[in-house]
């Protein structure tokens, strides 16, 4: 039995001042982030620092959530091995079998 959990979180990423020196976008994403920014920097100071707990919060929950996702695909991948050795125990089965004959032949019987 296979089973896998994805969970992906969508958030609004926090607009960076200034895009990374590596970082160089087209001209049309360029004039959107700078919309956003001056759209963000127009909020009232309470909201703003809210919305950058917010999206900091979020960041670290993205970083939990992957980290647990990886720990459950490792965990899944034991169960998976282990279902599989149990399969393949032939013997198990054989002794389960030999145990109910065991059991059946050591209830009495009343002739009637």
């Amino acid at each position: 039995m296979h089973s896998s959990l994805t969970l992906t979180l969508h958030h609004p990423s926090p607009l960076p001042h200034s895009p990374p020196a590596s970082v160089h976008p087209s001209p049309q994403i360029a004039e959107v982030q700078k919309a956003a920014e001056v759209r963000l920097n127009s909020l009232s100071p309470p909201l703003l620092a809210e919305y950058r707990a917010l999206t900091a919060e979020c960041k670290t929950l993205n970083g939990t959530v992957g980290g647990l996702q990886a720990e459950l695909e490792r965990i899944n991948g034991q169960v998976e091995a282990a279902e599989g050795a149990v399969k393949r125990d032939r013997n198990r089965d054989e002794y389960a079998i030999l145990e109910k004959r065991v059991r059946r032949l050591a209830t009495p019987r009343f002739a009637t």
